[in-house]
């Protein structure tokens, strides 16, 4: 004849299973935690990537439009000490403007955000419209995202041997990204050098 559970033997195998169950949910949720840490990490470096080849390409533009090559407008420069907003934008046609804002401190998250756009390109050469394209930048709008980004501009100091003939200014880029989950903030910076390559 089998022996029927106590109540203590059913209370100890509930607790037990319990435990189990606790303990895979728990992992389950560390999982996802640092899937979408690691999701957020990636594309802040991919903006802030994103920010350095944007000053690499201002200089390029200046310089094949006989501009002084650190121009970001009309009688104005970037200088050593500032900070910088920079974003392209699409919005003007069929070819993208790149969009700058200085700053004389850290720029907070807020000021420095950026926005998801999308947008149907028509291509003339082709007769296609692509739907679908995206971008980030900072005008604002309805589709704010976890991430944004500005640029510091320093003095580079490199030894004589390392200096560029004509004594062209060397300047040191740090593009940072910002990634925002609820109440906590992380960044992450790339640095690089910029110079006049003429």
């Amino acid at each position: 004849m089998k022996k029927a559970f106590t109540v203590i033997e059913l209370i100890i195998a509930i607790l037990i299973f319990g435990t189990g169950i606790i303990a895979v949910l728990q992992l389950l949720l560390f999982d996802i935690d640092v899937g979408q840490k690691v999701e957020l990490k990636t594309m802040s470096t991919i903006v802030a990537k994103e920010g350095m080849e944007l000053m690499y390409n201002l200089r390029d533009t200046n310089n094949i439009n006989y501009k002084k090559w650190s121009e970001l407008s009309y009688e104005e420069y970037f200088e050593s000490g500032k900070y910088y907003k920079i974003s392209h934008n699409l919005t003007g046609g069929d070819t993208a403007t790149i969009d700058i804002q200085e700053y004389l401190t850290v720029p907070e998250f807020e000021d420095v955000q950026l926005y998801y756009h999308t947008w149907d390109i028509y291509e003339p050469t082709y007769g296609d419209v692509w739907t679908g394209a995206f971008w980030y930048n900072h005008e604002e709008n309805e589709n704010p995202t976890f991430y944004a980004r500005y640029i510091e501009i320093s003095d580079a100091y490199l030894e004589p041997e390392m200096s560029i003939d004509g004594g062209e200014q060397i300047y040191k880029i740090r593009s940072v990204g910002l990634y925002k989950k609820g109440w906590k903030q992380w960044e992450v910076v790339l640095e690089s050098f910029i110079s006049n390559w003429k």
